[in-house]
C-alpha cells in the first residue's frame, strides 16, 4: 500500500462499506489529502463552503448523469452501472477522490463501480 493512505477497514468510515477486505478504498492521511486539495481545488479554503464565490469550483455548471437516485434507493446496481457506462468514458484503473474537505480524501479507482 503507498505512503499516506489509510485502508477503509482501518478508518472511521468502516461501518459504511460493505465487503472491507475486497474494497481499494482508502482514506487519505491529512498531508497528502492536503496536497491532493491544494494542487487541484484551492490553497486556503478548507473546504467546498470555504471556497469564494467566484471559485472556478463554484462556479462551475452542473452536469446529471441520468436519473440514477431511485434505482440508488432501491439497490438496482445494475441500472446504476449502465447509466455510468453509457455516460462516462473511463479505464478502470482511472482515479476516483471523493474531496469532503482539505482535510478528508477518499480515494478508490473506476474498477470500484464496476
Amino acid at each position: 500500500m503507498e505512503q499516506g493512505k489509510i485502508h477503509i477497514s482501518r478508518s472511521q468510515f468502516k461501518e459504511e462499506f460493505e465487503n472491507l477486505e475486497n474494497l481499494r478504498v482508502f482514506q487519505l492521511d491529512q498531508p497528502r489529502a492536503a496536497m491532493i486539495w491544494e494542487k487541484y481545488i484551492d490553497q486556503q479554503a478548507r473546504g467546498y463552503f470555504k471556497l469564494p464565490s467566484d471559485h472556478w469550483l463554484v462556479m462551475s455548471k452542473e452536469h446529471t448523469l441520468g436519473q440514477w437516485q431511485n434505482d440508488y434507493n432501491s439497490d438496482r446496481w445494475e441500472r446504476i452501472k449502465a447509466i455510468l457506462d453509457k455516460d462516462l468514458d473511463w479505464a478502470e484503473e482511472d482515479k476516483i477522490w471523493f474531496m469532503i474537505s482539505k482535510a478528508l480524501i477518499l480515494e478508490t479507482n473506476w474498477s470500484t463501480f464496476k
